[in-house]
């Protein structure tokens, strides 16, 4: 794995292990985000203990783990074949007096399966680090897929680990202005066709390769039928919940383009109270997310939508799922015959637009409109519906734009249906409207005249993504 990408990480990793002092750290982040990859690579450089823990007993796992800390602490010499710590509180402390005049290093990965064959854990090592460890120069750092483990035990005040954490990295998915890095052949809209099939996340990398277009190499991986592709799902959910058929279900419904959770509940035939807790345990977890139209309050507005957040999944759900069986049989003309013909408008409404709506957003911020929109989304109404919104209404100002994905310039007439959107929505919010287009390929030079004489800003896809270069 190329960690240019990862720079920002290690740095902090870097900072927090050159204080010398005893530190906390918890890395956690979605399965596949390259978290174990990272944490490889820096305890290779800075000579820390990386100890991967697996589903066994924990009899196991204390031998297991007895011998890799022996070696560590005595540099390199290997214990006796039979040797182990007579328990994990034996084996902590001992760990506690090596650390007490050396800079020590310990990475416990894949910490839920301690907890899960040993649940005493946690409580053990809050003890013990109130205790010793805190005192000494131990660096110790927790990380783990299970997001729910990790913040009920460690990062939710009634975790026994709640406070002793010194800092806490969030691993996200590589962003879309780092994806070149890892595809230095393909263009921008190819770059945007990964994200849309991996959301960022680097272990599904694997199944791209540039020396292809992205739609053959999803072709490709059908017909192998790769098992990251069809059967990644089950993986996921059962990292996090025991039984997986009503968030299927769920998951499954938002693929068909159900969104609100009147229509989640009648498609699983279960009550709106118990499907509200399912929705709510997979926002938790983002893979879901609640959305609702741009401008409204979040605790008052009745138009809520629900929308599959992990674009990986969200592509699972669209062209895959509703085919695996014929998938499983070879069969697989159906399967491709709508991806052909879907792929595009898939992209232009889960992605394309969810990056322009971002790259508003990031306008914003910079200070490179002439207003701060304090929310951006997609905006709807039984009356018009519009892509992109970025409203402020303390300065009672916003700003309205449409995005097309199409291998077509835009035209004027997509600047004359936004103008007419935006007269229905005045009735709503009587604002001061900016408006704005976003094209995957261009605009037409009647566009862009109007353009000019009306100060509507144009966005082509190239000014949402980086040039490609090394970061």
């Amino acid at each position: 794995m190329d960690f240019n990408d990862r720079k920002e990480s290690l740095r902090i990793l870097g900072k927090i292990w050159d204080k010398k002092s005893a530190e906390f750290c918890v890395v956690y982040g979605r399965r596949r985000v390259g978290k174990t990859a990272l944490l490889a690579h820096f305890a290779e450089h800075k000579k820390l203990l990386h100890w991967i823990a697996y589903k066994t007993t924990t009899g196991e796992l204390l031998v297991d783990f007895s011998k890799q800390l022996y070696a560590y602490i005595n540099r390199g010499e290997n214990p006796a074949v039979d040797f182990s710590y007579g328990s994990w509180q034996v084996a902590l402390e001992t760990l506690a007096v090596a650390s007490q005049k050396n800079r020590l290093g310990l990475i416990i990965d894949e910490f839920p399966y301690l907890v899960e064959s040993d649940p005493s854990f946690p409580s053990l090592l809050q003890a013990l680090w109130d205790k010793k460890l805190s005192k000494t120069s131990l660096f110790l750092a927790l990380s783990g897929s299970r997001v729910s483990l990790i913040k009920r035990e460690v990062l939710e005040p009634k975790g026994p680990l709640y406070g002793r954490a010194t800092a806490t990295l969030l691993l996200e998915p590589i962003p879309l202005s780092e994806l070149a890095v890892f595809f230095p052949r393909y263009s921008d809209v190819q770059l945007l066709e990964v994200y849309g099939l991996t959301g960022g996340v680097p272990k599904y990398f694997e199944l791209i390769d540039d020396h292809a277009p992205v739609l053959k190499n999803i072709e490709q991986t059908i017909r192998e039928r790769t098992t990251m592709l069809t059967s990644e799902i089950y993986f996921l959910l059962h990292e996090e919940f025991r039984e997986i058929r009503v968030y299927l279900a769920i998951l499954r419904a938002l693929g068909k383009k159900v969104s609100t959770l009147g229509e989640l509940s009648m498609f699983s035939g279960l009550e709106s109270k118990v499907v509200s807790k399912y929705v709510d345990d997979l926002v938790q977890l983002k893979i879901i997310g609640r959305q609702i139209p741009a401008g409204e309050d979040c605790q008052k507005s009745r138009r809520s939508q629900y929308v599959l957040r992990d674009l990986f999944l969200n592509f699972y759900f669209h062209f895959i799922a509703p085919f695996l069986q014929d998938i499983d049989k070879a069969r697989f003309e159906g399967v491709l015959k709508n991806l052909h013909q879907q792929f595009d408008a898939y992209m232009g409404k889960f992605v394309f637009e969810r990056v322009c709506q971002d790259h508003l957003a990031r306008l914003g911020d910079e200070g490179k409109l002439s207003f701060r929109p304090t929310t951006v989304g997609a905006y709807w109404d039984k009356d018009c519906q519009i892509d992109i919104l970025g409203i402020n209404h303390h300065d009672r100002v916003m700003i309205a734009g449409e995005s097309k994905w199409t291998n077509k310039k835009m035209g004027l007439s997509v600047l004359k249906e936004l103008e007419t959107k935006v007269k229905k929505l005045s009735r709503k919010y009587d604002y001061f409207c900016h408006l704005v287009l976003f094209s995957r390929s261009g605009f037409s030079d009647d566009l862009v005249d109007t353009a000019k004489k009306q100060n509507a800003l144009l966005v082509a896809l190239k000014d949402i993504s980086l040039p490609k270069t090394t970061l």
